[in-house]
């Protein structure tokens, strides 16, 4: 009965770690068109940008842990979606300023 207790307990806080970070995500985002569309100052961007870290700092502060061998197995799948998605911003963000890559 422990154990069934212990999954239960895991399976709630990864599915609230999950939602939290779908939040995240979609702050991120909105800050991002701010930034790109030039809706904000850059003093009221740096703001926001610290705002979101601080956010992101408390999210990984709270959200449970996952074992190493699962971080390990979905690591290089992350990365390369991670780098995909930076390089579509990267794109996004030099044909707002008028410049090709």
């Amino acid at each position: 009965m422990p154990a069934f207790v212990l999954g239960v307990r895991q399976y709630t806080e990864h599915v609230e770690a999950a939602g939290a970070r779908d939040r995240l995500k979609e702050y991120a985002e909105k800050l991002w068109r701010k930034a790109v569309e030039e809706k904000a100052s850059p003093e009221q961007l740096v703001k926001d940008c610290r705002d979101l870290q601080d956010e992101i700092y408390d999210h990984r502060r709270r959200s449970p842990l996952i074992f190493n061998w699962i971080y390990q197995r979905l690591k290089n799948s992350y990365e390369d979606r991670m780098n995909k998605g930076a390089d579509m911003l990267i794109e996004e963000a030099m044909k707002s300023i008028g410049r090709t890559t």
